[in-house]
């Protein structure tokens, strides 16, 4: 509340300027109601700054709507300080990337298939449930095929080698004219 000094009497600030719980003369918000800020003569939504809170004095921002971190006081969307950030705790923690990425700790996001994923993985951990070719599935992760395996089903099984090379018994991958092979000018990829 404050004076009116012309009908000397006190008169409610809210009636003067929605939302404004202190002003000093009925022209200017001092304080405003939780979850507006004051600026010039009224109180503006902290939505407006993408803040689900702010001071109600001078509209510092506590906390941001999703998608935003609080930087110096503001609100800063996660995807300006990280490509492909949908969801962040700061401006260097991503804790959900957009489809076809996830989170590494200090980078941001980082495509699925840099890591052997097929094109989905989940946003929030990176974990794959398919991989791309040359790489196989364990533990919810892709990992890569042993050198010179172009497909596998685990490190210890390839089922396909590079060219130049031959499967063994051992289903490992061994160079064409290696000492068992030795009169072999080519040689398949698959079979010995």
């Amino acid at each position: 509340q404050y004076l009116n000094t012309e009908k000397d009497v006190c008169v409610d600030c809210r009636d003067v300027i929605t939302n404004c719980s202190t002003c000093n003369n009925g022209e200017t918000c001092t304080k405003c109601d939780e979850g507006f800020y004051p600026e010039g003569n009224e109180c503006k939504s902290c939505e407006s700054k993408n803040c689900t809170k702010c001071d109600s004095m001078n509209g510092i921002c506590e906390t941001c709507i999703v998608g935003y971190y609080v930087n110096d006081g503001k609100c800063s969307l996660c995807s300006t300080s990280m490509p492909n950030c949908e969801i962040c705790s700061s401006g260097s923690v991503c804790t959900r990337c957009s489809t076809g990425n996830y989170p590494v700790e200090g980078v941001g996001c980082s495509t699925c298939e840099s890591q052997g994923c097929t094109e989905t993985c989940n946003t929030s951990d990176g974990t794959c449930e398919n991989c791309i070719t040359g790489y196989y599935h364990k533990d919810n992760k892709c990992h890569k095929c042993s050198d010179n395996c172009n497909e596998c089903e685990s490190n210890e099984k390839c089922t396909t080698c590079s060219d130049g090379y031959f499967k063994n018994d051992e289903n490992k991958c061994e160079v064409c004219g290696s000492p068992n092979k030795e009169n072999c000018i080519t040689c398949s990829t698959t079979e010995n």
